[in-house]
């Protein structure tokens, strides 16, 4: 039986023309002190030319400007050292797990998919989805908005919740406002099954974790047997 650190978690992050936004996230996840993860990026046909951003990023050829909130500067910086390896698919060839011989090459390679086609955020979470159950060794997947930026611990303990019993299939985040960090945007939601609405809690809690019916997909780390079943 796995460990709970020993557990593969595939992060994915859907792009469409936000490749600065992207980038600050990228450079947060990789600070995570969580070491058993995967980074997949699907992008959505962005015509602002986002993956050659992204991809010049990857290898250290796009001077970034450093961040000035002194609030987020230890979230992402230093900035990670580059290059940082890179594996390129179209959609076809995600949705078929990729190619293991290509990623065996390096170590825990950046996954960037090109979907080919703007069908949302749900569309592009899905092909990325796709690659991840493919593959048949995720033990959980994380959606990850791309506008955000995480602390290093935040998989760690999303993990240790989501493990904590057999019946959660689904734990989410703490989440604040980029602009207003003092200001909570999400901690736990409600759903009306009779409205078909949900309702986000934005109330501090002194609280670790607690039980809720709605998680936001701005951040939702899924089991992957909540896909299977």
């Amino acid at each position: 039986m796995k460990t709970v650190n020993k557990k593969k978690i595939y992060i994915i992050l859907v792009n469409y023309n936000g490749w600065q936004d992207t980038i600050e996230c990228l450079e947060s996840l990789l600070k995570i002190d969580y070491p058993h993860y995967q980074l997949v990026l699907v992008d959505n046909n962005s015509p602002n030319g986002s993956i050659k951003y992204i991809t010049a990023w990857a290898e250290g050829s796009l001077n970034i400007q450093e961040q000035e909130s002194t609030i987020f500067k230890s979230f992402v910086m230093p900035y990670s050292k580059k290059p940082i390896p890179y594996v390129l698919y179209n959609r076809e060839e995600a949705e078929k797990g990729g190619n293991k011989a290509t990623e065996s090459r390096f170590k825990n390679p950046l996954i960037i998919i090109q979907s080919g086609y703007n069908g949302g955020f749900s569309f592009g979470n899905n092909v990325g989805i796709q690659y991840v159950l493919a593959r048949n060794d995720a033990d959980y997947v994380l959606l990850l908005n791309n506008d955000t930026i995480v602390q290093s611990d935040f998989l760690t303990k999303l993990l240790k919740g989501a493990t904590s019993s057999n019946n959660i299939g689904i734990t989410g985040a703490k989440i604040y406002y980029y602009d207003e960090p003092n200001m909570l945007w999400f901690n736990g939601g409600t759903f009306n099954e009779w409205f078909g609405r949900t309702t986000h809690i934005k109330k501090e809690t002194t609280k670790d974790t607690s039980t809720c019916s709605f998680i936001t997909g701005c951040c939702m780390l899924i089991k992957k047997d909540v896909f299977k079943k």
